[in-house]
């Protein structure tokens, strides 16, 4: 009798769905939940199907049909239990097949999943979606370079946009052919992507950081990308508390305030010796703040 395959515990899906957009992101997340609960060999074929031997045939009588000897059912005995635990791993095997199936197809749209289900198994649907949906190593770089050369800093702030550009840079950088990166002109190399990294940073900042970015960019030699990053978030916060003042704010104020005419709100020196103190203090009228001891010129 062969051995009840072990129930699996129940587990949640993995929360991210394949588009047909973000591959890398899809694979990767899919690999780490697979490799949780130990399922990605049946994907990368690391897991095969277990082998199960046919069934052990019955021992023969004898020929006077005398029971078979005590050999011979050891024999049969030892082959039964061998086959015995062969099904119950085969078994096994087709539970964790079945539900890595179910997460793979489950991680995908429907109109994906359905070019997959009739493949035999999971490793079949795994490479077939690879052949399908991976990406071309040129469409996926003229993908990040076109998104490279729209990001701005825009209302972002600079540690965003930092963060923005560094990962483009990132997935530039995993595109590159390889090479050494040990000799000379690989150090080169390097400080030369540095130099064009630091421009992009630099270059794309708001419109207020222009002072700024002309300084470092005429320092010799330029400076690091870690000390441009810190003294444009520097900037950034010294501006915010300029634009943040009272002063600031009530010139802001006043220039929006409109024109008023002359005389309303100018008033000539009293005569020497009046004593009209009365005719002194309506005169005298801010429009901004309310007061009788000045007017809005004042």
């Amino acid at each position: 009798m062969a051995a009840a395959p072990r129930s699996a515990p129940a587990v949640p899906l993995p929360s991210v769905t394949f588009d047909g957009t973000k591959y890398r992101e899809w694979s990767t997340m899919l690999e780490v939940y697979l490799e949780s609960q130990r399922l990605w060999g049946h994907l990368t074929g690391s897991s095969p199907c277990p082998v199960v031997s046919d069934r052990p045939v019955d021992p023969a009588f004898g020929e006077d049909g005398a029971p078979p000897t005590a050999e011979a059912m050891d024999a049969y005995l030892h082959a039964i239990d061998q086959y015995v635990a062969e099904m119950g791993e085969y078994e096994d095997w087709r539970v964790e097949e079945a539900r890595a199936k179910q997460i793979l197809l489950a991680s995908m749209k429907v109109e994906f999943a359905m070019d997959l289900t009739g493949l035999p198994s999971t490793q079949a649907m795994w490479e077939r979606a690879q052949v399908l949906y991976q990406p071309h190593s040129y469409a996926l770089l003229t993908f990040i370079l076109e998104l490279a050369s729209s990001l701005r800093q825009q209302d972002s702030s600079v540690d965003h946009f930092y963060r923005q550009l560094a990962n483009v840079w990132s997935q530039l950088d995993s595109l590159e052919p390889a090479y050494c990166r040990n000799c000379a002109c690989c150090g080169l190399h390097r400080e030369h992507e540095g130099v064009l990294c630091l421009h992009q940073f630099l270059g794309r900042l708001r419109q207020e950081f222009e002072q700024l970015r002309a300084k470092l960019l005429a320092r010799s030699p330029l400076p690091s990308q870690v000390e441009a990053v810190t003294l444009v978030r520097a900037e950034e916060i010294r501006l915010q508390g300029v634009l943040s003042s009272p002063s600031t704010i009530l010139a802001a104020l006043t220039a929006t305030l409109p024109p008023t005419a002359p005389a309303a709100n100018s008033v000539s020196a009293p005569a020497v010796g009046s004593t009209s103190q009365t005719g002194i203090a309506a005169a005298l009228y801010c429009n901004y703040c309310k007061a009788r001891t000045h007017n809005i010129e004042q």
